[in-house]
């Protein structure tokens, strides 16, 4: 970043306290402008000011910035493939960490991998390495389902629940998903319409069932639920007790975009069952431009 917009930046931040509205709001649709390149700024600026009214106006810019950048980073993850579900769900959190940095998240998960990557073997088959590895994850670290607040918007943000080790179905889902991937093992998501689990393919080469299919479903797994295993049938009597229509993908993984379009939903329902009307519209707002296309 050259020094001169450096300087510019600095300059329009010694005017948020510009008292005459009119003017202030050119100068805030100049910082708007500017964008997500001004947002290191706007974090120094909430240590070096005291008044409220001024402290407002940061809060505001730094809200209206980071709901754009997040709401085109993720259609840009979507349009590039949503290759990377680690860094879709980091933007999503970006809602309620405005200045998080992905190499904490990533050091985080890096850290989990590492233990259970230690415990894996692989002279082991893969229902042998499912099971180690829930060991790790639930018995060795502590990670456990939030049953007693469920609707806790927390529990959509992959940051909160690295924290906290507890979260909703798809999140501890897709942070055990995206664990098992760095390992090798093929595991997915499966989006049911009321729960979320993860699915074991015939995936990996080595480790493959030659009279299966490849990427055939082995067995499932329900992350909410300290990782208990079960089959096709299994799933398929649960669905049945749910009273809906039997579908094909209810039974195979699904794609990325799919989790983050239900981490947004479950957004959307638990700040309009907590009664905030302004956050639930935020996330609508992200959603609507998730959902372009092209």
């Amino acid at each position: 970043m050259s020094d001169h917009f450096i300087d510019e930046f600095n300059a329009l931040l010694q005017l948020v306290d510009e008292p005459d509205h009119a003017m202030y709001a050119m100068i805030e649709g100049r910082i708007l402008e500017h964008g997500y390149p001004m947002m290191p700024f706007l974090r120094e600026a909430l240590d070096n000011h005291f008044r409220e009214n001024v402290l407002d106006r940061i809060h505001a810019l730094i809200h209206k910035i980071n709901l754009k950048y997040i709401s085109e980073e993720l259609l840009k993850w979507k349009q590039m493939g949503a290759g990377n579900l680690m860094h879709g769900l980091f933007l999503i959190s970006k809602y309620q960490h405005p200045f998080a940095d992905i190499e904490d998240l990533k050091k985080q998960i890096s850290d989990l991998k590492y233990d259970i990557w230690i415990e894996i073997n692989n002279k082991l088959t893969i229902l042998e390495n499912i099971r180690v590895f829930n060991h790790v994850f639930y018995d060795v670290h502590g990670y456990k389902p939030n049953r007693t607040d469920y609707h806790n918007p927390l529990n959509s943000f992959i940051i909160d629940v690295l924290n906290t080790k507890s979260g909703s179905p798809v999140l501890m889902a897709s942070v055990y998903i995206i664990i098992a991937q760095m390992l090798g093992l093929p595991v997915y998501g499966v989006n049911l319409p009321e729960h979320f689990v993860c699915v074991v393919t015939n995936g990996k080469a080595d480790d493959a069932l030659t009279f299966l299919p490849k990427s055939a479903p082995l067995f499932y797994i329900n992350a909410f639920s300290e990782g208990a295993l079960f089959t096709k049938v299994q799933l398929s009597s649960f669905i049945k007790k749910l009273e809906i229509e039997e579908r094909p993908e209810y039974f195979v993984p699904c794609k990325n975009e799919d989790i983050i379009a239900r981490v947004l939903n479950n957004l959307i329902n638990a700040y309009k069952k907590a009664g905030e009307t302004h956050k639930q519209e935020d996330i609508l707002t992200i959603q609507s431009v998730f959902s372009k296309e092209g």
